[in-house]
């Protein structure tokens, strides 16, 4: 996605306190959405990606730079959530989880590095466990701007959000979801109002895109045009990439926010910030 900023009429930068802060950073570009608590609108939001100096650079000197850069990172929030956008992350269910094994669970399918942290998430709407790495000198620095910063892996909101499309829209079709990122794809199976797969993928083209979709369908019998397929993050609604998706699954939806905010953006489709947009509400 190319750079933007909006700001709402109504943000007014001596009423931070009152305000929640999103922030979600990946090796990339980082993003941000600031929502007023008491009118419930979304009155800033922010995607910037790095330049190619700092996409080499470390987490810790890409956000070094993205705090000294953004005067409205420099403020003080009722409420930080950051998501951190990664592929490596392990979900384990409800009634095995147990903190005394965090880094057994983890280093079952991941490498752990040395300065690396672990943290975990409840998923809402998935009796599951979200356990991921955030390196520590990323989160020291958070801290120490943001005392009450709370952390998040990025496929957390992004599978909670599959859930609650699915029981809010009380949909009788199974759904397939899938949120394209800058150098991979986060996709899941939900069936029964309930998600039963979920997985991340690198991907170069939307043809890629198109195979997993179509994998998952194979591997949860669920036939294309019989079941909602739902895309979030970079991709256009009405590009080529979109018509290539809805030749193989006509049912294609673009998600909106659901959690009764307002949002007034209408340059930037909602469904492009899926994750973002969902992050508060992982608490």
């Amino acid at each position: 996605m190319e750079k933007f900023s909006f700001f709402h009429d109504s943000f007014s930068i001596t009423k931070t306190s009152s305000y929640f802060l999103s922030l979600q950073l990946q090796t990339t570009s980082f993003s941000y959405v600031i929502i007023d608590t008491i009118a419930k609108r979304y009155v800033a939001i922010k995607y910037e990606p790095f330049d190619e100096s700092l996409k080499l650079k470390t987490y810790s000197e890409k956000i070094n730079a993205m705090l000294k850069s953004d005067a409205f990172l420099n403020k003080h929030y009722k409420s930080v959530h950051f998501g951190f956008v990664c592929r490596k992350s392990t979900l384990i269910p409800k009634n095995l989880f147990d903190k005394k094994y965090l880094k057994d669970f983890f280093t079952f399918n991941q490498i752990l590095q040395d300065t690396d942290e672990l943290h975990f998430n409840q998923v809402n709407g998935l009796d599951a466990y979200n356990i991921f790495a955030i390196p520590g000198d990323v989160t020291t620095l958070l801290v120490n701007r943001f005392p009450e910063v709370q952390f998040y892996h990025h496929a957390t909101a992004f599978i909670a959000t599959a859930n609650k499309i699915a029981m809010e829209l009380k949909l009788k079709m199974p759904s397939i979801h899938v949120d394209i990122n800058d150098t991979f794809i986060d996709i899941t199976g939900v069936s029964g109002g309930q998600t039963v797969l979920y997985n991340n993928e690198t991907y170069t083209s939307i043809d890629d895109v198109l195979y997993h979709a179509l994998n998952v369908a194979k591997q949860l019998e669920m036939q294309p045009a019989k079941c909602y397929l739902f895309v979030s993050g970079d991709i256009d609604s009405k590009s080529p990439n979109t018509k290539t998706l809805k030749r193989f699954f006509p049912n294609i939806r673009f998600p909106k926010e659901s959690n009764n905010i307002e949002y007034q953006f209408d340059k930037i489709p909602e469904h492009r910030l899926t994750t973002l947009l969902n992050l508060h509400t992982c608490e």
